[in-house]
């Protein structure tokens, strides 16, 4: 599956480091609201998107039901979102969008 990441938009508070989203480029959606995590112990996550519910706690909103695709899958973002914010940081250099594909 390729997919890219985009977007990503720095907020800090406890493990949070940031949102960003996700193109799945077979099926030509965007997945706005995944989010880039870090522990004080260095170990990182991507948890995917959630709103809150009636009663105020969040639910997922996209999901996965296979945990080892999953885990693949945030491997795979976590790798894109490092080269993301790489190329955002280094030599200025923009991801690519989805609609530049092919070119």
């Amino acid at each position: 599956m390729r997919i890219e990441v985009d977007e990503f938009v720095p907020h800090e508070s406890n493990t949070l480091r940031g949102f960003f989203k996700v193109y799945v480029l077979e099926a030509g959606i965007v997945i706005p609201g995944f989010s880039l995590h870090e522990s004080g112990a260095g170990s990182r996550w991507v948890d995917f998107p959630s709103k809150p519910n009636k009663t105020g706690e969040y639910e997922k909103v996209v999901m996965p039901y296979d945990t080892r695709q999953a885990k693949k899958f945030s491997e795979q973002l976590l790798r894109l979102i490092d080269e993301y914010l790489q190329d955002r940081n280094g030599a200025g250099k923009k991801s690519p969008t989805p609609e530049s594909e092919g070119q």
